[in-house]
């Protein structure tokens, strides 16, 4: 009887589900008993899904602090912002097997594939774009307030040499 092995699919998408959840966990504080039992809960069914060397790989990076996945966007890793090398390029289009960058160790992907790999209901539920839409917003309506403040303090110097001399 043969061992069936998850897919590459099911393997990326819990070990990106698993960085996040593991990431939310430390930043809770000791007496939220409640919100850690229930990602503790997550995190237990997410390394259930992952086989042992792949599981054992990313619990070795994750206690230096980093995280296990890291997508690859125009050729470049942003797990150590190293170009991936043409052979591995290859590899990583054809979507076929699971690959390690060659300089962090990180499990990568090709940037685009994460919402397919989680599925769109987890990757809005993982990276909600309500917050980063409303955070985009207020930056850009404050960016100009600054420049011309910054322009009127410029002017107001030279005008202030200018009479000094």
């Amino acid at each position: 009887m043969a061992i069936q092995r998850p897919s590459r699919r099911t393997i990326l998408s819990s070990l990106i589900s698993l960085n996040f959840l593991e990431s939310e966990y430390a930043l809770l504080r000791p007496r939220q008993y409640e919100a850690k039992k229930k990602l503790q809960k997550e995190i237990d069914r997410d390394r259930k899904k992952l086989p042992h060397p792949i599981l054992g790989h990313h619990d070795r990076i994750r206690v230096k602090g980093r995280s296990s996945t890291s997508p690859v966007i125009n050729w470049v890793c942003r797990g150590c912002f190293i170009a991936v090398p043409v052979g591995l390029r290859s590899a990583l289009a054809q979507k076929e097997d699971i690959l390690i960058c060659e300089n962090c160790g990180s499990y990568i992907y090709i940037g685009d594939e994460t919402e397919d790999l989680l599925g769109k209901k987890k990757f809005k539920e993982l990276f909600p774009e309500d917050e980063t839409e409303s955070k985009k917003g207020s930056l850009a309506k404050k960016a100009p307030a600054k420049k011309t403040a910054t322009k009127k303090v410029a002017v107001k110097k030279r005008t202030a040499k200018k009479t000094t001399k």
